[in-house]
């Protein structure tokens, strides 16, 4: 007992003295305010922003600003900045096109009938944000919606497809080059418009006289071509037709008459992407003469077509159809959209959003299976 009351009488004396130093310290000091803050300390002589407008003058102008909706939502600096000097309020981005749609195509307007309500709440208007944009865009649904639509045909229904064509009246001198240089003369451009090609030595090796007739061709590799070709000789003989390149190439033999005909070969297997077509005529002798010349093949049918997938989407009639939001109303805040003069009005909250055009379209494309 008496050890505690020496330790209770220790505290309290402890106690006393730290009280008593305490009661004595000096608070005689002073702080300077830092420059910084007295730099500006004249602002304090403002009044609020929007108070400068004269509103017997201007009663309908409106002193707006933009704003980070998640910020303003907090209710603290950007809040008490907006509420305190503006009449009027842009969301920067919660109202575009991409911060409402989703990857489905659905809308949550949530936090814009937030931002609409807490904004009324403080007495400010807000000025809605476009929903047509040249970027901030929900890619992922909008190529969706105008993705091709491929509808299958039966594959063994063929169409011609032209990969070139050359009309040589089009050309006054020989429009490639000339391999048969030593032979001046040999290819030429008559005054018919006609590619002419004379010989009029025997015994030559066929590949001796050749000559482009096309170049530049588009192929696949392992195709099957038909080069087809108006013409006529002095006498009925034949020619050989290369289709590829100087590394690789399919050949055919080419027949022709005195009549001018149209003649055709088929070449497969075709070796390279990219061909020429040249003739070898070293063995006839006389005179052959082309008008024009014809590169096709042979593939499934294709048609394609766009289809306005969007019903009144220049907003020229009254149908709406296409236009009505069907998710459910979320807090309150009221979907819908209006024609107003020949112009769509979405509204949230009844603040209107503007546009006055809406297209989408998709391709349809007709293809076969192969």
């Amino acid at each position: 007992m008496k050890q505690y009351k020496k330790f209770l009488w220790a505290a309290v004396t402890g106690a006393l003295l730290v009280s008593s130093c305490a009661d004595e310290f000096n608070t005689d000091f002073e702080v300077t305010k830092p420059e910084d803050l007295a730099r500006y300390e004249y602002l304090n002589a403002y009044d609020h922003l929007k108070n400068y407008v004269d509103r017997s003058l201007y009663p309908n102008f409106k002193l707006g600003a933009g704003t980070t909706v998640a910020e303003f939502l907090e209710r603290e600096l950007v809040y008490s900045t907006r509420v305190a000097n503006f009449d009027e309020m842009t969301a920067g981005n919660a109202m575009k096109y991409a911060s409402v749609v989703d990857n489905t195509g659905a809308m949550d307007f949530s936090q814009v009938v937030k931002f609409v309500a807490t904004a009324r709440d403080a007495d400010l208007s807000i000025h809605g944000h476009t929903l047509v944009w040249h970027a901030q865009q929900n890619n992922t649904y909008l190529n969706e919606l105008i993705a091709d639509d491929v509808i299958e045909v039966d594959p063994d229904e063929k169409v011609e497809v032209e990969d070139a064509y050359e009309d040589y009246s089009k050309y006054t001198t020989y429009p490639f080059y000339d391999m048969n240089d030593k032979r001046p003369g040999t290819t030429i451009i008559n005054e018919e418009g006609q590619l002419e090609i004379i010989n009029t030595e025997e015994g030559l090796p066929n590949w001796e006289i050749q000559y482009f007739v096309a170049d530049g061709v588009p192929t696949k590799v392992g195709g099957e071509y038909k080069v087809t070709a108006r013409m006529r000789g002095t006498s009925d003989g034949s020619l050989t037709v290369m289709m590829g390149d100087w590394g690789a190439s399919s050949t055919a033999v080419l027949n022709f008459t005195t009549e001018w005909k149209e003649v055709e070969v088929s070449l497969k297997s075709i070796p390279t992407e990219s061909c020429f077509v040249v003739f070898q005529s070293g063995l006839f002798v006389g005179t052959i003469q082309i008008e024009w010349l014809r590169v096709t093949h042979l593939d499934a049918p294709e048609t394609s077509w766009w289809v306005n997938v969007i019903t009144n989407g220049d907003a020229e009639g009254d149908d709406l159809s296409c236009f009505f939001a069907t998710e459910e109303e979320l807090g309150g805040g009221l979907k819908r959209l209006l024609l107003v003069r020949r112009v769509l009005v979405l509204m949230v909250s009844d603040v209107p959003f503007w546009f006055n055009r809406v297209i989408a379209r998709r391709k349809i494309i007709l293809r076969s299976s192969l």
